[in-house]
């Protein structure tokens, strides 16, 4: 059985689709949908989403919440911003969040995902039957850090992107790490990313929306743009090589895009992942099927056996990257790539 953790779009219709996408593809299992609230104070991963209004309190949540439980599917309430200036670990702000998480167990939440330690550990000594999942932002990419966070309360963690093709590395954090381990398969980030942190520090941080300045998002796309192949280079997982995923220790497989969703098919990007294969342009599978990034064409069927390097050679990416020493991600852009 493959389990998947998929954004919460907040429509009760939804969760109903949902469910009979699991009746008609029985191997596959939604464990969670996940999201926070749009008029809450505390941003999440992807800042105060001022783009996207969906529930704006408790009375609204809870609705939802006792739905998804109804139909098998936990909550997980996103609560992963990179930085809470503080108020993680000053004793006053503490108590607040502390509060305000008592209120969303009171409605039936039952996973929260968290990306600071400092809060990890207060809420795992506060609510010890909360399951916590530590986020990518938290950076596990290792057995030491996974343990690290289960010691401090984390049954679940989402790995950092960059470590998605090091197989031998992702079957050492399962082995060792003794947690449940979830990985993302449509981010959108580049390899390796030097803006990386700093970006998530600028949505966590950014109150209005507007970004006057430096765009962080914006900047990686021009990038991708001038730059094909980091397309091919970005950590994505394609719907056919789920299983293979599934064999090297990772438990849980995660769709994102909540940032989005109006944006975004999210129904039939469950439905693709859970059949397995997608005969299109893997742009669509990375943007969820977005009407808005088409500049590209990258047949998903000519990456068939793009992994096998990975999974057979002793080849790390953050050692190799570099087209003078590896052409190997240029070689499939061109195999895949389709000209307009």
């Amino acid at each position: 059985m493959i389990q998947y953790t998929v954004p919460a779009d907040f429509k009760i219709g939804s969760l109903y689709k949902m469910k009979q996408l699991e009746e008609k593809y029985p191997d596959n299992k939604i464990r969670e949908v996940f999201g926070n609230l749009s008029g809450s104070k505390w941003p999440s991963g992807h800042g105060f989403l001022k783009s996207q209004k969906y529930l704006e309190n408790l009375t609204e949540l809870k609705e939802y919440v006792n739905k998804a439980l109804e139909l098998g599917f936990d909550f997980n309430y996103t609560f992963n911003s990179s930085c809470l200036e503080n108020k993680d670990i000053i004793t006053e702000e503490l108590e607040e969040i502390l509060g305000f998480i008592g209120e969303i167990i009171e409605i039936g939440v039952k996973r929260i995902t968290i990306a600071s330690p400092a809060l990890m550990i207060a809420v795992h000594k506060r609510y010890p039957d909360l399951l916590i999942t530590a986020s990518a932002i938290t950076g596990i990419n290792s057995v030491f850090r996974a343990n690290e966070v289960k010691k401090i309360g984390a049954s679940t963690i989402v790995l950092e992107e960059d470590i998605t093709r090091d197989f031998k590395r992702l079957e050492g954090i399962k082995k060792y790490g003794g947690v449940d381990t979830e990985i993302i398969v449509n981010t959108k980030c580049t390899f390796n990313c030097v803006y990386r942190n700093f970006h998530y520090n600028s949505v966590s941080h950014d109150t209005s929306g507007l970004r006057k300045a430096f765009n962080y998002g914006g900047n990686c796309a021009k990038c991708r743009i001038e730059d094909p192949v980091s397309f091919i280079k970005s950590l994505w997982i394609r719907p056919e090589d789920i299983e293979t995923y599934a064999k090297h220790g990772v438990d849980l497989f995660k769709l994102i895009g909540r940032e989005r969703l109006s944006d975004i098919n999210l129904l039939r990007m469950i439905e693709v992942y859970f059949s397995r294969s997608y005969e299109g342009n893997l742009i669509d599978l990375i943007f969820g099927f977005s009407t808005t990034q088409k500049h590209l064409y990258l047949d998903n069927k000519k990456l068939d056996g793009f992994l096998e390097k990975f999974l057979n050679e002793d080849f790390e990416c953050l050692d190799a990257c570099h087209p003078d020493h590896c052409d190997y991600c240029y070689q499939y852009l061109k195999k895949a790539m389709v000209e307009a």
